[in-house]
C-alpha cells in the first residue's frame, strides 16, 4: 500500500494537478522525474514507456501522449533488454 501512495504523490503536485494520466504506472523514476512508466491500458497493456514529468496537468498543450516515449512493446521484453552494470 505504501508504493501506491507514493505514486500517488509523485503523480500529483501539492496543488493537486495530475502529472500523469491513471493509465500509466510509474515504477522508475530520477532526480529530474523522468519515468519508466507501465501501460495499464486495455489495447497497450504491459507496454513500457518513458516521459519527463512536468509540473502541469497532462494533457495540456506541450504535455502530453505526444511527449510518451515507447521503452518496449512489453514488460517482457523491458527485462530481456536490461544488462548487469558489471558487463
Amino acid at each position: 500500500m505504501r508504493g501506491v501512495l507514493r505514486r500517488v504523490a509523485r503523480s500529483i503536485s501539492s496543488n493537486s494537478i495530475a502529472r500523469l494520466p491513471d493509465s500509466l504506472y510509474p515504477f522508475t523514476f530520477d532526480e529530474g522525474y523522468d519515468h519508466c512508466l507501465l501501460d495499464l491500458r486495455y489495447e497497450t497493456h504491459g507496454c513500457v514507456h518513458y516521459l519527463a514529468v512536468k509540473a502541469k496537468t497532462f494533457g495540456e498543450p506541450g504535455y502530453g501522449w505526444d511527449q510518451v516515449g515507447v521503452v518496449a512493446g512489453s514488460f517482457s521484453e523491458f527485462l530481456t533488454g536490461l544488462e548487469p552494470d558489471y558487463l
